[in-house]
Protein backbone atom coordinates (compact mmCIF):
# COMPACT_ATOMS: atom_id res chain seq x y z
CA UNK A 1 0.00 0.00 0.00
CA UNK A 2 1.16 3.20 -0.54
CA UNK A 3 1.29 6.44 1.21
CA UNK A 4 -1.23 8.09 0.15
CA UNK A 5 -3.69 4.71 0.06
CA UNK A 6 -2.71 5.22 3.75
CA UNK A 7 -3.32 8.31 4.44
CA UNK A 8 -6.87 7.63 2.49
CA UNK A 9 -7.44 4.84 5.07
CA UNK A 10 -6.62 6.56 8.37
CA UNK A 11 -9.18 9.57 7.41
CA UNK A 12 -12.28 7.28 6.33
CA UNK A 13 -11.11 5.05 9.82
CA UNK A 14 -10.87 8.62 11.64
CA UNK A 15 -14.33 9.70 10.44
CA UNK A 16 -16.22 6.30 11.01
CA UNK A 17 -14.87 6.54 14.67
CA UNK A 18 -15.43 10.59 15.16
CA UNK A 19 -19.25 9.46 13.62
CA UNK A 20 -19.54 6.79 16.16
CA UNK A 21 -18.53 8.19 19.00
CA UNK A 22 -21.07 11.48 17.93
CA UNK A 23 -23.73 8.54 17.57
CA UNK A 24 -23.30 7.06 21.40
CA UNK A 25 -22.84 10.35 23.19
CA UNK A 26 -25.58 11.87 21.98
CA UNK A 27 -27.65 12.36 25.39
CA UNK A 28 -31.07 9.98 24.90
CA UNK A 29 -33.82 12.54 24.87
CA UNK A 30 -36.74 9.40 25.69
CA UNK A 31 -34.80 7.12 27.90
CA UNK A 32 -35.93 3.38 28.29
CA UNK A 33 -38.61 2.49 30.45
CA UNK A 34 -40.48 5.26 29.38
CA UNK A 35 -43.32 4.65 27.04
CA UNK A 36 -41.98 6.29 23.52
CA UNK A 37 -45.53 7.78 22.45
CA UNK A 38 -46.50 9.18 25.96
CA UNK A 39 -42.76 10.77 25.76
CA UNK A 40 -43.19 12.80 22.52
CA UNK A 41 -46.68 13.31 23.31
CA UNK A 42 -45.51 15.63 26.26
CA UNK A 43 -42.38 17.01 24.35
CA UNK A 44 -44.92 18.27 21.71
CA UNK A 45 -47.11 19.58 23.88
CA UNK A 46 -44.10 21.88 25.93
CA UNK A 47 -42.72 22.26 21.61
CA UNK A 48 -46.36 23.62 21.03
CA UNK A 49 -46.40 26.23 24.15
CA UNK A 50 -42.47 27.03 23.67
CA UNK A 51 -43.22 28.69 20.07
CA UNK A 52 -41.85 32.47 20.00
CA UNK A 53 -40.47 32.47 24.01
CA UNK A 54 -37.80 35.18 24.61
CA UNK A 55 -35.17 32.33 25.36
CA UNK A 56 -34.47 30.74 21.81
CA UNK A 57 -35.89 27.48 23.19
CA UNK A 58 -37.02 24.47 20.88
CA UNK A 59 -38.04 21.45 20.78
CA UNK A 60 -34.50 19.67 19.78
CA UNK A 61 -33.60 20.89 23.46
CA UNK A 62 -36.36 19.56 25.78
CA UNK A 63 -35.60 15.76 27.36
CA UNK A 64 -37.62 13.63 29.27
CA UNK A 65 -37.43 11.89 32.51
CA UNK A 66 -40.00 9.59 34.61
CA UNK A 67 -41.31 11.15 38.28
CA UNK A 68 -39.57 8.76 40.52
CA UNK A 69 -42.78 9.38 42.82
CA UNK A 70 -45.73 8.29 40.51
CA UNK A 71 -47.16 8.67 37.17
CA UNK A 72 -46.36 11.62 34.93
CA UNK A 73 -43.31 12.81 33.13
CA UNK A 74 -40.50 15.77 33.62
CA UNK A 75 -40.08 17.88 30.44
CA UNK A 76 -36.37 19.49 31.12
CA UNK A 77 -33.81 21.79 29.41
CA UNK A 78 -30.19 20.27 30.09
CA UNK A 79 -28.60 23.19 29.37
CA UNK A 80 -28.89 25.61 31.91
CA UNK A 81 -27.33 29.23 30.78
CA UNK A 82 -29.95 31.03 28.78
CA UNK A 83 -30.36 35.03 27.92
CA UNK A 84 -27.05 35.09 29.98
CA UNK A 85 -28.51 34.03 33.21
CA UNK A 86 -28.85 30.70 34.93
CA UNK A 87 -32.05 28.98 34.60
CA UNK A 88 -33.95 26.12 34.60
CA UNK A 89 -36.66 24.68 32.96
CA UNK A 90 -39.03 22.23 33.86
CA UNK A 91 -42.43 20.83 33.44
CA UNK A 92 -44.72 18.19 34.84
CA UNK A 93 -46.66 16.35 32.58
CA UNK A 94 -49.62 13.27 32.65
CA UNK A 95 -52.68 12.43 31.32
CA UNK A 96 -54.86 15.05 32.90
CA UNK A 97 -52.04 18.20 33.38
CA UNK A 98 -48.99 19.94 31.67
CA UNK A 99 -47.86 22.59 34.20
CA UNK A 100 -44.57 24.96 34.60
CA UNK A 101 -42.84 23.93 37.71
CA UNK A 102 -41.03 27.64 38.31
CA UNK A 103 -40.91 31.15 37.46
CA UNK A 104 -38.84 30.36 34.00
CA UNK A 105 -40.43 27.68 32.78
CA UNK A 106 -43.39 29.76 33.41
CA UNK A 107 -42.26 32.45 31.42
CA UNK A 108 -41.47 30.88 28.41
CA UNK A 109 -45.12 28.91 28.25
CA UNK A 110 -47.29 30.92 29.83
CA UNK A 111 -50.23 29.17 28.46
CA UNK A 112 -49.26 26.56 30.27
CA UNK A 113 -50.57 25.77 34.24
CA UNK A 114 -49.05 27.24 37.11
CA UNK A 115 -48.94 25.19 40.14
CA UNK A 116 -50.60 28.25 41.97
CA UNK A 117 -53.50 28.30 39.50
Amino acid sequence: MNKKSKWLVGIAFGLALLFAWVQFTKPNRIPDGIEKAEAVRAIDHVAKALRGNMFGLESSDLHIVANPKGAGLFVFVPQTRHAGAERLFIWFSNNRLLASLNGPSFTATPSLAFPKD
